[in-house]
């Protein structure tokens, strides 16, 4: 059994209204950030692929159904 973790997040030129609010928020709280990326976390576990198959399946699925190439970025990697 192989997990994969998932993160997709827009890319830094992209507008991302989420994380601003978020920041903003922090902020006036006193947390003193420069910059802050909101984005989505999956994990997909795999009962019958070997580490290499899994992260070929997992970048597949994360490339055409969980993100946008023009506006998002994406980390692929086994857990």
């Amino acid at each position: 059994m192989t997990k994969i973790e998932i993160v997709v997040t827009p890319k830094s030129e992209t507008l991302d209204p989420e994380a601003r609010t978020i920041r903003r928020t922090l902020i006036k709280g006193g947390y003193p950030l420069e910059d802050l990326r909101a984005g989505r976390w999956f994990l997909l576990t795999f009962p019958d692929l070997g580490k290499e198959d899994a992260l070929a399946e997992a970048q597949k699925i994360a490339d055409s159904v969980l993100s946008n190439p023009v506006v998002h970025e994406v980390m692929v990697r086994p857990i």
